[in-house]
């Protein structure tokens, strides 16, 4: 994941190592995270290593339950 550093954004790809970020609005700055994974040797790997485990927590399954969860304490 190549991401604006924004908040949300920010939160996972942190947590997750599985992506970089880049300051908003700034192109230039896309651009050098954007070279940087075509020329750091093994980069691209990791990230994407780290990125298939990290979206296993996002499956619809898991999202689906703790979005249940949450309306059921609402609820109560």
């Amino acid at each position: 994941v190549v991401a604006s550093d924004i908040p949300g954004y920010r939160e996972l790809v942190t947590a997750t190592g599985g992506g970089l970020l880049f300051e908003t609005g700034e192109p230039g700055d896309l651009a050098r995270v954007l070279t940087r994974i075509l020329k750091e040797e093994g980069l691209l790997d990791d990230l994407t290593e780290k990125g298939k485990k990290a979206s296993a927590d996002y499956s619809w399954e898991k999202i689906t339950d703790s979005v249940e969860r949450v309306y059921r304490e609402v609820l109560e």
